[in-house]
């Protein structure tokens, strides 16, 4: 439950940029907001960026920049004092004397400083979580694209932060040593995975890492240039390349034997309070995890009832019938890494023009497409989303997996790429950065439940929007809908209702158009990221329920512009505060 994760999604490398839309100007509603909770909205950033100075940098926020996180059980427990103390100056906010946007963002800055501090507390997971996907190996790996080098100054806090890396990730591994002392354990999968990712990032040279892959301002001349990179190589081999030394070495000889290999998040100390917190902070849902199993299953079936549709329209007798054909047709997958990269890119530009028709504001940030980088795109997932910083320094960037382009379908592109760049995520969280008026946090610290529900339903509206070349593309764009109600069942049966990881990879496999390899990546990801993996179908059967309730009541003068700017209006808040948005406009 790392700050990072929950803030923004991701990242990787790039090939180019999109067309700016005209420029438009977006204003948030009259606020009617008092200073007392303008000062808590910024203490409750400012308490993040002190929390977690990577996430900060890769969040646009260069404040502290010359410094890393601080990995200590003291921190975490100073870090959840801080949150209660800004809980306790929120109550003593006269929250009914505000305008309707100050009890929206006091709304949210109260949902998320309860669900943050109930997390901290049940599941303690400075003490054991480990992550191959979001971890400080990875931060650190990627501060070249967010710690980005305009001046002299930015040059010496990057080197200032490699140089502490081998104390940071020693602090890290203390704190690990501290959970294993109390019975915190990280699961066997995800730490075999993490050593995995370390001995590939060890393999490479100083120079040749990503630590040293760094862009240096055009005007400087080959002598400063030289310099500069003379000293990265130097801080990344005696500071970065001996504390992932050390990780890894901990991760294997130490970690490893000791790991758990039950995976759920039910299996530590309180585990099953820690699990209830997660689907509150991931969903911001009290729904139990039998309640949400079971809407997973009722999806899975749901969803397959729809491919089969298509299937027997297509002559084939089953889903599986239907998927041998579409793979005999020459050309179904991609035969290089470049094409994945540009059949994306060309649904992008078809997005775009499309999206007047059912928004009235589109955001003038460009988005581009980048493969992730190799060091960590055998874990990644298949596509992630990292929206621009403040300053503009670089676009959007939707980043996907070309990992083995043979063995990816065409026809499930488009639906990953309106998800994660348009209509999803890119509008959502581009138009929120936009919005003049609103809190730091909630133009970039959107809740997972809302941004991935905005995904997931950004996948449905595409095909509304006509955007989808065909039945095979609304197939792949349904099995990529079957997965996240997938996502309902494996999560919930990992870590409340005592799954096994191969029971989860079997129903993965049995439920879902991928390989068991691909299944095993993905329930690694779940075992993770407890509660995550909720997120994408909570949260779009929670947006699709509000649109239904209005188009219902609204009849004739339903108009989708209206429901859509409604909903995004205010950045990025918990679903309850939407769904009283959209009553309000109801009634």
């Amino acid at each position: 439950m790392n700050v990072a994760r929950s803030a923004t999604l991701v990242i990787a490398l790039a090939l180019a940029a999109c067309v700016k839309p005209a420029s438009q100007s977006v204003t948030a509603p009259t606020s009617g907001g008092s200073a007392a909770l303008d000062a808590l909205a910024a203490d409750f950033w400012s308490e993040l960026v002190r929390r977690s100075p990577l996430w900060a940098t890769a969040a646009g926020d260069r404040e502290r920049d010359a410094e890393l996180d601080d990995p200590t059980t003291k921190e975490a427990r100073r870090h959840v004092e801080a949150l209660l103390s800004l809980r306790r100056r929120l109550e003593a906010v006269d929250v009914k004397g505000l305008g309707n946007a100050g009890q929206v963002t006091a709304e949210a800055l109260r949902e998320h400083l309860t669900s943050r501090i109930d997390a901290e507390n049940a599941c303690q997971p400075h003490l054991w979580q480990v992550d191959p996907l979001g971890g400080p190996q990875v931060k650190l790996a990627q501060l070249p694209i967010h710690h980005s080098i305009r001046t002299k100054a930015d040059l010496e806090n990057l080197l200032a932060r490699y140089r502490g890396a081998a104390a940071f990730l020693a602090a890290h591994v203390a704190t690990l040593r501290e959970g294993l002392a109390g019975g915190w354990s990280a699961p066997r999968p995800v730490v075999e995975r993490l050593v995995t990712q370390l001995d590939a990032q060890l393999a490479q040279s100083a120079a040749e890492s990503p630590h040293a892959d760094v862009t240096l301002p055009a005007e400087w001349n080959a002598e400063e240039a030289a310099r500069a990179r003379k000293a990265l190589v130097s801080a990344v081999e005696t500071g970065v390349r001996p504390g992932l030394a050390a990780y890894r070495d901990f991760l294997r000889n130490e970690l490893l034997p000791t790991a758990r290999t039950a995976p759920g998040a039910d299996k530590l100390p309180g585990g099953d309070a820690c699990y209830r917190a997660m689907i509150r902070l991931e969903t911001g849902t009290t729904r139990s995890a039998r309640e949400i199993h079971d809407i997973g299953v009722a999806q899975v079936a749901k969803i397959e009832s729809e491919m089969l549709a298509i299937a027997k329209a297509a002559g084939a007798a089953d889903i599986a019938s239907y998927v041998a054909a579409l793979d005999a047709k020459p050309g179904v997958n991609y035969s290089t890494r470049e094409e994945i990269v540009a059949h994306n890119r060309e649904f992008i530009d078809k997005a775009r023009a499309a999206l007047p028709k059912v928004f009235r504001v589109q955001p003038t940030t460009p988005v581009e497409v980048r493969p992730i980088e190799a060091f960590r795109e055998k874990d990644a997932s298949r596509g992630q989303y990292q929206h621009a910083p403040p300053d503009g320094s670089r676009p959007g960037i939707y980043f996907v997996n070309t990992l083995d382009p043979q063995t990816l379908r065409r026809y499930a592109t488009a639906a990953l790429a309106a998800h994660e760049a348009l209509p999803g995520h890119h509008m959502q969280i581009a138009l929120a950065q936009e919005t003049k008026g609103l809190p730091r946090f909630q133009r970039d610290l959107p809740p997972t439940v809302y941004v991935e529900g905005w995904g997931l339903y950004s996948e449905r509206l595409a095909d509304e929007l006509g955007l989808y070349s065909g039945d095979a593309e609304r197939f792949g764009m349904l099995e990529g809908q079957r997965i996240r109600a997938v996502r309902l069942v494996a999560d919930t049966g990992l870590h409340g209702l005592g799954w096994s990881r191969d029971q989860a990879v079997e129903y993965a496999v049995a439920h879902g158009v991928i390989t068991r390899k691909q299944a095993e990546r993905a329930i690694d990801r779940y075992i993770t990221w407890p509660g995550q993996a909720l997120a994408y179908m909570m949260g779009q059967l929670e947006l699709q329920e509000m649109r239904a309730a209005a188009e219902k009541s609204r009849g004739a003068a339903f108009d989708v512009r209206e429901f859509h700017d409604r909903v995004l209006r205010h950045g990025g808040v918990p679903l309850p505060v939407v769904r009283r948005e959209i009553d309000a406009w109801i009634r």
